[in-house]
């Protein structure tokens, strides 16, 4: 994470750049397995701000509240009219997220309430299954990442690492692949 953070700073132009990349790959990536609808809309706006916090959150710890409550506030206006299943649906999936990682704040110390603001967020966009899924893979991709750099030094113990990174890339596994997860496990287990 220390290598991320480096390179991303207010005054770098590699941070624009590097930014900008990731922001037109995800998107495209979301064009090409949504098509072009009023759903990938909804869920590329999401991405976009997942971005955004998450350079934030390598940058200073923080997914600030000057970003999750303006964003919260577009989607849920643009979730109100573009919606795929009924819209309690996806407030069920508002609470869950909201509900899932207070509780997990509680727990422990390693969730801020700006990790608890943007899981609601993501709920109100990928629904009750999505944000489960969600954070499913944002703890795999946590533990996939953090691991490896717990063990080769480069992570203290007790050091705290942004989650901002591995949400983005959890929603995004959970938003392209949830569904062929879901239909995997129940042809094995169901």
């Amino acid at each position: 994470m220390g290598i991320l953070q480096r390179v991303i700073s207010k005054e770098s132009w590699r941070s624009r750049l590097l930014c900008s990349a990731m922001a037109m790959t995800i998107l495209l990536f979301v064009a090409v397995q949504g098509g072009l609808t009023g759903e990938t809309f909804v869920v590329g706006t999401l991405f976009l701000v997942l971005i955004t916090l998450t350079v934030t959150d390598l940058q200073s710890m923080l997914m600030p509240n000057r970003v999750v409550y303006p964003s919260l506030a577009v989607l849920f206006v643009l979730r109100l009219w573009i919606h795929q299943e009924p819209l309690m649906h996806y407030l069920l999936g508002f609470v869950a997220g909201f509900a899932a990682l207070a509780l997990l704040g509680l727990v422990s110390n390693g969730l801020g309430g700006g990790d608890v603001k943007v899981f609601a967020m993501i709920g109100l966009v990928l629904g009750v299954k999505g944000v489960l899924f969600a954070l499913f893979f944002s703890c795999l991709w946590g533990t996939l990442i953090g691991l490896p750099l717990r063990w080769s030094g480069r992570i203290r113990p007790r050091q705290h690492i942004p989650f901002g990174p591995f949400i983005l890339l959890g929603s995004l596994t959970a938003w392209a692949y949830g569904d062929a997860v879901w239909r995997w496990y129940w042809m094995q287990w169901g």
